[in-house]
């Protein structure tokens, strides 16, 4: 089942993306050169690909399967990219994908810095408050209309 999950995701994503098996049953994707404003039309050609067909096991069993997908840009604030570190990022996408397995897997949610974020000392601000710098106005979530 991996490897057509593997086959999948190659199908939505471009050779010039990183596609990695980041453990379990999770994956980390970067895209290389994307815009921003396509990030949640890729997360739902992923979810897509994943949930759009059975997957065939041995002696002809097929299974329906879904996915969860969490994601954030890279760098964070564009006019501050030192602001997160890679790391920090992939932390928000991994408490993005938490966020899409409360809201009942399936689907995809997106974690956005505020439009006029003050980028000094957002780290530690994001570390201290966590998903709750959503009420704060710090971050911003996307999720499917």
């Amino acid at each position: 089942m991996l490897m057509q999950m593997r086959d999948r995701l190659r199908e939505v994503f471009r050779e010039s993306d990183f596609l990695v098996r980041w453990g379990g049953e999770e994956f980390l994707v970067v895209t290389r050169s994307s815009r921003r404003s396509d990030a949640c039309d890729i997360a739902e050609r992923a979810r897509a690909a994943v949930a759009g067909r059975p997957f065939a096991l041995e002696r002809g069993q097929r299974v329906n399967a879904s996915c969860s997908i969490g994601f954030a840009a890279f760098p964070f604030v564009p006019y501050s990219p030192l602001s997160l570190s890679w790391m920090q990022v992939v932390a928000l996408a991994d408490r993005a994908l938490y966020l899409a397995k409360e809201r009942g897997r399936n689907t995809w949610v997106g974690a956005t810095a505020a439009t006029r974020i003050e980028p000094k000392g957002l780290a530690e601000r994001i570390a201290i408050l966590g998903i709750d710098a959503l009420q704060n106005g710090t971050l911003e979530l996307l999720v499917p209309k």
